[in-house]
């Protein structure tokens, strides 16, 4: 599990994750660490905001 902390956070979610995996205190990684992790991964999302493109109706229409 502190293998998985380590990696970058792809989303919010992930972030949330950490989160919750760092309250088990018998992880081999220090509280510090944790912290320094979560926070990189807030400045990195906050820095590049995950856009999603609008659904396409691929040819439908809303009238039937």
């Amino acid at each position: 599990m502190a293998d998985q902390i380590r990696v970058p956070a792809p989303d919010l979610v992930a972030v949330q994750w950490k989160r919750e995996a760092a309250k088990d205190r018998h992880l081999p990684i220090g509280a510090d660490e944790i912290a320094k992790l979560i926070a990189a991964d807030e400045a990195f999302l906050a820095a590049h905001p995950i856009t999603k493109q609008p659904r396409r109706n691929r040819g439908r229409s809303d009238h039937h």
